[in-house]
């Protein structure tokens, strides 16, 4: 039997071999905690220098954006719908631009694997051009841009316009470039125009404020001349006035125009595309009608200049002729009046008044005709007489002042005769008025 002492003893062993591994425990999850914290550190770092850099790559990728749009928009491209540039390592975006000449503003977004980049900037894009150009100390440097903006009707390219520098010295003609054209002049005023006569018609020329001016020696100066297409045209339109029963209509009239490129028919009313220059209207009638000077914008014989980007309008009118006026013969009217007749007196009276007022109507300068009027049954107490102030104080002798004869007429139809009718003797006395006068129509 052990005793009390011997127990103690082995109680007190016991409790050191615990107290050692609880330690060995503990110091171990200590070692693994550290290692765990050290791993997640690495990781994290690591993943903190890819973000940076790709971010860093993202930022020059939003810079090389800014240089494109740059070198486009001096190039002449549009970008008023933006644009996407697709790389092995992101995609950048162009924000809209919404002009290409003068100061723009240019936007850029790009993605990097999930890192973003938004870069900006303003520039001048007269002040840009493509290559890189040296200044001279001692001349001015000028970089001449031709730009060409074409419509349906056109297919014209830089090369096609023809410029010229006017400045000390003074350079021949040469082509345009997209890219540009560099010149070196002499300090002082100068300036730059294209040839017309050298160059494709049917264009407008806007020039940059560099294309004159005065430049001073070692300075860069940007010209920049932009060519753009324009509509020139020509209308010709025909109006026509059926006034007296004409059947005709404005395209039964030809129409044609002559001048540069030779002579063409025309349709009235529609614009034909010409080209610059001195341009002759005419119109071919049709029996019946007569056509009025040519007017508007032609003149009265049909010429119109026109420039580039005239859109001009010539007119001329086609009044259907009246027919002639009546052709009178010389007429004596011989009235009865005697006994049998006194009911009809006021109808004779009409038809002798109308007759002459029809007389009235014939227009001069034609050769007015001879009128007269007499009766049966004279005022004179005759078988049959004409007038002729004696003994009554009435005229009706042949004349060609109508107006006296409606006195004759009335003083006629206000009485009878009682003397009879004789016809022959109506007749006889009515020739013989006739055959006193010679007029042209008898």
């Amino acid at each position: 039997m052990m005793s009390e002492n011997q127990t103690e003893i082995k109680r007190q062993k016991n409790n050191g071999g615990y107290i050692a591994l609880m330690a060995t425990i503990i110091i171990s999850a200590i070692l693994l905690i550290m290692v765990t914290q050290e791993s997640f550190s690495g990781w994290h770092a690591r993943f903190n220098v890819l973000g940076t850099e790709q971010k860093e790559q993202a930022i020059a990728l939003s810079d090389g954006c800014i240089n494109q749009a740059i070198t486009g928009l001096v190039a002449g491209l549009p970008y008023q719908k933006g644009a996407t540039s697709t790389t092995p390592g992101g995609i950048c975006h162009i924000s809209p631009i919404a002009t290409s000449t003068g100061f723009v503003t240019i936007n850029t977004q790009s993605d990097v694997g999930g890192s973003f980049s938004n870069v900006g900037v303003s520039i001048n894009v007269g002040g840009n051009h493509l290559d890189l150009v040296p200044s001279r100390p001692k001349e001015g440097t000028i970089i001449i841009q031709t730009i060409v903006n074409n419509n349906s009707k056109t297919n014209s390219t830089s090369s096609k316009f023809q410029t010229e520098v006017f400045a000390n010295p003074t350079s021949s003609l040469f082509a345009g470039s997209l890219s540009g054209v560099v010149v070196y002049i002499d300090s002082g005023n100068y300036s730059i125009a294209e040839n017309a006569s050298s160059s494709p018609s049917g264009f407008a020329y806007l020039y940059s404020s560099d294309c004159q001016g005065y430049i001073n020696p070692g300075e860069i100066k940007n010209c920049i001349i932009t060519n753009v297409a324009v509509n020139t045209t020509l209308t010709l339109i025909t109006n026509v006035v059926n006034k007296y029963k004409g059947t005709s209509q404005p395209g039964d009239f030809q129409l044609s125009i002559n001048g540069p490129g030779g002579q063409k028919n025309v349709t009235t009313g529609v614009p034909i595309d010409v080209d610059p220059g001195q341009y002759t209207a005419t119109a071919a009638s049709i029996n019946g009608y007569l056509s009025s000077p040519w007017g508007y914008q032609c003149t009265a014989s049909g010429t119109v200049s026109v420039a580039t980007g005239d859109n001009k309008t010539c007119m001329i009118e086609f009044d259907d002729i009246p027919p002639p006026n009546p052709s009178c013969a010389d007429t004596v009217m011989m009235l009865d009046r005697t006994g049998g007749s006194a009911s009809v007196l006021p109808n004779e009276s009409t038809a002798a008044s109308t007759l002459v007022s029809i007389y009235s109507l014939v227009a001069k300068p034609l050769p007015l005709p001879y009128l007269g009027v007499g009766s049966f049954g004279g005022l004179d107490g005759s078988l049959a007489s004409v007038p002729n102030n004696s003994p009554t104080g009435i005229f009706g002798i042949l004349t060609t002042t109508y107006s006296n004869l409606i006195t004759a007429i009335n003083k006629m139809m206000g009485s009878t005769s009682n003397v009879g009718s004789d016809l022959s003797s109506g007749i006889s006395v009515g020739n013989a008025e006739l055959n006193s006068v010679q007029t042209p129509g008898k």
